[in-house]
């Protein structure tokens, strides 16, 4: 029986975790620093390692209860963590960040069904130990994900981690008018063009970002995965220093 394999794993035991080290950090930079924690502690992309990928996707469709019994185990761990490491920081740490992945640049891995069904009511689980606490929700999901942003909404994000606009079926403008009103926006600056791109463009482009994301707040400028060591110096410069222009003008528009 694959449901009973799947409980008789060996799995974590959430109290192994230790959360020390995360309270003493908030403690002392709580006061002058909007923290977030604990960040990658997917599911589905947990399961999906424990499976492998191909057999995952699989289980999701051939034997969803398999698929469902990994998914409640798993969650059951990361909720036992967050909770203690919320508990551990306190009024300290105001954000919750997270992080899940499940989809491409071309759209979700699954149908936004089966994400319904199998994934989002765990994520609800885990969002709502930030909700209970009066925490920010911060979620990072790469690629497109527009077709389950109102649900994301729905489970109380606050804030969507990292927008590749590049991978979107809509404008930066088109987003913000649509979900801005309830969402916050950290990225958006195209990683994969700054190798080659210039420091022209670079500016370019932030100002873009800005302009569309940023009207009325309600924006994170930055870009949209880590800046990797084949970007020149001047690029990585031409981002920031572009950002930074904006902020001492106070912009607001």
């Amino acid at each position: 029986d694959g449901v009973a394999a799947v409980e008789r794993y060996r799995w974590p035991d959430p109290e192994a975790f230790t959360v020390d080290s995360a309270a003493a950090a908030a403690r002392a930079l709580g006061r002058t620093s909007a923290l977030r924690g604990p960040y990658w502690l997917p599911v589905f992309c947990r399961v999906c390692d424990l499976f492998g990928m191909e057999e995952a996707m699989a289980r999701l469709l051939t034997e969803p209860a398999v698929f469902e019994a990994a998914m409640a185990r798993v969650t059951d761990i990361v909720a036992a963590v967050i909770a203690r490491f919320l508990d551990a920081c306190g009024d300290d740490l105001p954000i919750l960040c997270l992080g899940d992945d499940f989809a491409t640049q071309r759209g979700l891995l699954i149908d936004p069904a089966h994400w319904r069904r199998a994934v989002k009511p765990h994520l609800a689980r885990l969002f709502a130990l930030g909700k209970a606490r009066g925490k920010f929700v911060w979620f990072h999901s790469c690629g497109d994900i527009t077709a389950i942003l109102p649900d994301l909404l729905d489970l109380g994000v606050d804030l969507w981690e990292t927008v590749q606009l590049h991978t979107l079926p809509c404008s930066a403008a088109d987003l913000k008018r649509d979900y801005g009103r309830h969402l916050a926006f950290f990225g958006g600056i195209n990683t994969q063009r700054l190798p080659f791109a210039t420091p022209q463009d670079v500016r370019d482009e932030t100002r873009r970002c800005i302009e569309a994301l940023g009207r009325d707040g309600g924006y994170i400028c930055g870009p949209d995965h880590h800046i990797k060591p084949e970007v020149p110096v001047a690029n990585t410069l031409a981002l920031f220093d572009t950002a930074r222009a904006f902020r001492a003008a106070g912009y607001t528009r």
